[in-house]
Formats: structure tokens, C-alpha cells, sequence
């Protein structure tokens, strides 16, 4: 079985458009779920009827990750001080509230709040994604994990660190993973922006690292200080709490 496991605003989408193609390109199915009741909860038995499927698990936790078998994977993190800013951005403004309602209240309260309290609101409403990060496994050999910063500076070079783990080489030609790739860009997702240039109502709003430095104030640092710089250790993005 083939699988990609991301995270909530770890460019999830992007990563699953390109995945979409590529899969049709070979000849392959796949099947994307979000949260267990999307295969209620026991995706080993969900996926024993689809090992010949792709598997796109978006908001991954490994307690589930982890009963599969025969499996090659790719999973891709970011940096839970950026994924904090995305979220809020994309919370407040775009998006979708289809099939969550909780961002319908959460999203209402938002928008009557300043930046600093309406982010600290934020961090504690998207608790379960940020903590699901700091609850992998890194060292299952069956999984070859990649940094959102990594795979959205040189795409081209990191899709194909993934081919060679999942053994596809052979079935995508160099030309047909340039072409989705560029199909799938940052200038073609936001009809001409290039990285770095925001668009807070976007969902593609910015797609750089390190973007919450411009955001944070020390209210928001130590608000996130406090409750998830033990995910920054467990992901590698930080040695210790003195940043």
C-alpha cells in the first residue's frame, strides 16, 4: 500500500492535487480520508478492501498510522509556529466551513478579536492538529518524512526523494512530474502571485517559512512557549525553549 500522511495547513491540498494526478497518470486509485470517521476508526480494516489504493490521510495521527501493514509512505510536517499563522488566517477569512461546524462559532468569535488575542484563541482551537505532530513516530523506516519548507522551496528534487521511496520512478517520467508541478504552482493556484506575496483571504495566502516572526507578539510566543515548544523539540524544528 501507498499513503501520504500531512497535517492541518501543511499544504495538504496542494500536495493531494498533485498526488490526484499523479495517481490517474499510473492507473491508480486513490482515497482520501481527514478524520476517523472517515474509516470508522480502524483504517487497517478501511484499507484491507483498498491495498491497491493511494492512501491520502491529511490530518494523520499515528495511533492509526501505525496498525498498517506492507506500507510505503511519505509524511510531510511543518513548523508549528507557522502552521499557527495559517490556521488563523485561514480560520478567520477561507476556509471551508462545509462539514465543520465548529469553525462557524470559532470563526464568528474570531473576527470580533484583535490579531493577539484572536491567535492565542486560535492555537488553543487547533490543539489536536498541532499535538498529532508532536505525537509521531520519526522513526518508522517504512515512512519517508519531508518538511513542508523543504518540499514547497524545491519541489521538483522532494517529489522525487518521494518516487524513489514508494518505488515509482519507473512509472513517472522526469517530464510528467515537471508537468504537474507546474500545473500545480504556487503562480498557477493564485492566478499570478508569487511566493512570499500574501494574500490573507487566500487560501494560498503566502506559502514561505518562518512567516510567524512578522506575527507574534511576546503574548503569542509565550502563549505557544507554553503549550507546544514540546512539538518543536519532538519535530526537530527547535533544541530547546530559548528561541
Amino acid at each position: 500500500m501507498l499513503a501520504y500522511f500531512g497535517h492541518h495547513k501543511c499544504a495538504t491540498r496542494w500536495i493531494c492535487d498533485i498526488l490526484s494526478d499523479l495517481t490517474k497518470s499510473i492507473g491508480r486509485d486513490y482515497i482520501r480520508v481527514s478524520k476517523p470517521p472517515d474509516f470508522r476508526d480502524n483504517l487497517k480494516q478501511f484499507m484491507s478492501k483498498r491495498s491497491n489504493d493511494f492512501l491520502f490521510f491529511t490530518n494523520a495521527g499515528y495511533s492509526y498510522v501505525s496498525t498498517l501493514s506492507d506500507m510505503k509512505a511519505f509524511h510531510v510536517v511543518r513548523d508549528a509556529r507557522d502552521i499557527c499563522i495559517s490556521a488563523y488566517f485561514s480560520h478567520l477569512y477561507s476556509h471551508s466551513t462545509d462539514n465543520w461546524p465548529e469553525l462557524v462559532s470559532h470563526r464568528r468569535t474570531l473576527s470580533q478579536l484583535n490579531f493577539e488575542s484572536g491567535l492565542c484563541l486560535d492555537m488553543q482551537f487547533s490543539r489536536r492538529y498541532i499535538e498529532r505532530i508532536g505525537t509521531w513516530n520519526f522513526s518508522d523506516n517504512r515512512i519517508l518524512e519531508l518538511r513542508f519548507e523543504d518540499l514547497t522551496q524545491n519541489p521538483y528534487m522532494n517529489f522525487k526523494k518521494v518516487l524513489s521511496h514508494l518505488e515509482l520512478n519507473d512509472l513517472v517520467s522526469d517530464s510528467k512530474l515537471s508537468e504537474l508541478l507546474e500545473k500545480h504552482s504556487f503562480l498557477a493556484k493564485t492566478g499570478g502571485r508569487e511566493l512570499g506575496q500574501e494574500d490573507k483571504r487566500a487560501h494560498y495566502r503566502m506559502g514561505i517559512e518562518g512567516d510567524w516572526r512578522r506575527y507574534f507578539t511576546s503574548v503569542n510566543k509565550n502563549y505557544f512557549k507554553k503549550h507546544y515548544n514540546w512539538v518543536l523539540l519532538k519535530s526537530g524544528y527547535e533544541q530547546s525553549n530559548g528561541w
